[in-house]
């Protein structure tokens, strides 16, 4: 049978006004391995992560932890990374 395989991770941030959101994804022994910035409009705005570092090196397989704050809220979710 094959394999599981799924290089991305879409992760979604709902909002009732506009707010420019910063993240990060880190591994499971807390390194930050990628940051990023997304402004939302009133709704929902996604952010695909592709897996790659902030060097732009392919990660490991893994749980990683993505985190999302706008100075007021902060929302995090734990993600799984296939290849």
């Amino acid at each position: 049978s094959p394999n599981p395989f799924n290089a991305r991770v879409r992760l979604r941030l709902t909002t009732r006004d506009s707010r420019t959101w910063h993240g990060i994804i880190a591994n499971a022994a807390g390194q930050v391995v990628r940051h990023w910035d997304v402004r939302s409009e009133h709704g929902s705005v996604d952010w695909n992560w592709d897996g790659l570092n902030d060097s732009g090196r392919p990660v490991s397989s893994g749980v990683y932890l993505a985190s999302a704050s706008d100075g007021r809220d902060r929302v995090w979710a734990r993600v799984s990374l296939v290849r």
